[in-house]
């Protein structure tokens, strides 16, 4: 059934939309992990912005946050940060996710009113991919 499903959500897009989706809040939370803690003001801004993305997941978003900080903390920990960043702007093909992904996580970046260094080596490194 869930094969059925693919087949047909990839004929309206809904596939490569989710993608690009789930791209943006991996990258949304990427930055809010990054500095070592994740505050209320970065959670506040993601959920804020959550809500005009287009979720269609199984997966409920905040659940989706939940275990992608969990994986950001492994990623930071091994220091595969750029890595992470190149491969999930591969997945945003279009150029108005891609600036909306910026401005995101430049958002996140400054909602604790502190840009770290590690946050803006990162950035630089999404600015880059535009």
């Amino acid at each position: 059934m869930k094969f059925e499903q693919l087949l047909n959500h990839l004929d309206s897009g809904t596939c490569v939309d989710q993608l690009q989706t789930e791209s943006v809040v991996d990258l949304a939370v990427l930055l809010m992990s990054i500095d070592g803690e994740v505050c209320e003001k970065e959670l506040t801004v993601l959920n804020q912005w959550i809500e005009k993305l287009c979720w269609n997941s199984e997966i409920e978003a905040g659940l989706y946050i939940s275990n992608m900080i969990t994986h950001c903390r492994d990623v930071i920990a091994k220091g595969d940060i750029e890595h992470f960043i190149h491969h999930r702007m591969k997945h945003i093909v279009d150029a108005p996710i891609k600036e909306l992904a910026y401005k995101l996580t430049t958002q996140l970046a400054k909602a604790d009113g502190i840009v770290t260094e590690s946050e803006s080596s990162a950035l630089k490194v999404i600015e880059a991919e535009l």
